[in-house]
């Protein structure tokens, strides 16, 4: 009775159901984009969003700069290690084993991932607080504001930096 309903030609659906022949699937290959691009860009949305959210959000109830700093350090922390690094992982295919696109690569599930996710994260934010400094004091003279297009280019850098020296270090030892 459903068959008729929807139409389905149930000869043809059992032919396929019962058949012993391996079908070739062709992939466009030409459409696919690459992991490091995908990756690459989710990170650098990802880093241009907590700007966003964070630093511009709560920028009107948070007036000190070091309270900004660990705040956004600690948010950095606590969505990289349960939202950003899942995501990569399931993108890269890598399941939860060594990723080389991923810095820290502890499941997020042990309690001590996160530790190091905030100290890693600490560093993340102090790299990129010197380099809007070191931008304000030689090239734009002061007047270059922490916005989300380049907070997020500049924590790509960074990240993607560590993680490269991260992978060198491993090849070498």
């Amino acid at each position: 009775m459903n068959s008729k309903y929807y139409g389905l030609n149930e000869e043809a659906i059992n032919d396929l159901v019962n058949s012993s022949e391996e079908v070739d699937v062709v992939i466009n290959k030409k459409n696919k984009i690459k992991n490091l691009i995908k990756l690459a860009f989710i990170k650098f949305w990802f880093g241009g969003a907590l700007c966003y959210f964070v630093l511009w959000g709560l920028g009107i109830y948070v007036s000190n700069d070091l309270d900004m700093f660990v705040l956004l350090a600690f948010i950095l922390a606590i969505t990289s290690d349960f939202l950003l690094n899942p995501i990569i992982r399931y993108i890269s295919c890598e399941g939860f084993k060594y990723s080389k696109y991923i810095f820290i690569n502890i499941s997020y599930k042990k309690i001590y991932s996160l530790f190091f996710h905030i100290i890693y994260s600490f560093i993340i934010v102090f790299c990129i607080y010197i380099t809007y400094v070191l931008l304000n004091s030689f090239i734009f003279s002061g007047k270059l504001g922490v916005e989300p297009l380049l907070f997020g280019l500049i924590y790509l850098v960074f990240d993607s930096l560590f993680v490269v020296l991260k992978n060198i270090f491993i090849r070498i030892y």
